[in-house]
């Protein structure tokens, strides 16, 4: 998950698994962060036997993004107030959507 890919106006999801995490328990949240996009959005977590986090963005928030190409973190936050990035500087890439769909009655 060192590359995101967004269409504007479409919905985004996807699963990032932490490898070395065996206790879920300990982390307070986890945040993807990009700074250039103006966004810091707190992952779902999937399961709570996993460290298996859930990155999500409705349509309306992509359309809201502009076309470029910046970096992300993500970062967890514990409970001992202790702080690591497992994701430094990925790349996310917010595309333009050029081809509008259209639907016409035959």
């Amino acid at each position: 998950m060192n590359e995101i890919s967004i269409i504007q106006g479409d919905s985004y999801e996807a699963t990032l698994e932490i490898s070395g995490l065996t206790n879920v328990s300990i982390v307070d949240k986890c945040v993807f962060s990009s700074s250039y996009l103006e966004i810091c959005k707190e992952l779902n977590l999937s399961s709570a036997d996993e460290a298996k986090y859930i990155l999500s963005f409705t349509a309306e928030e992509t359309a809201k993004m502009k076309p470029s190409i910046s970096d992300f973190d993500i970062t967890l936050f514990f409970a001992d107030d202790s702080v690591a990035t497992v994701i430094y500087k990925g790349t996310i890439k917010i595309l333009d959507k050029k081809n509008k769909v259209m639907c016409y009655n035959g």
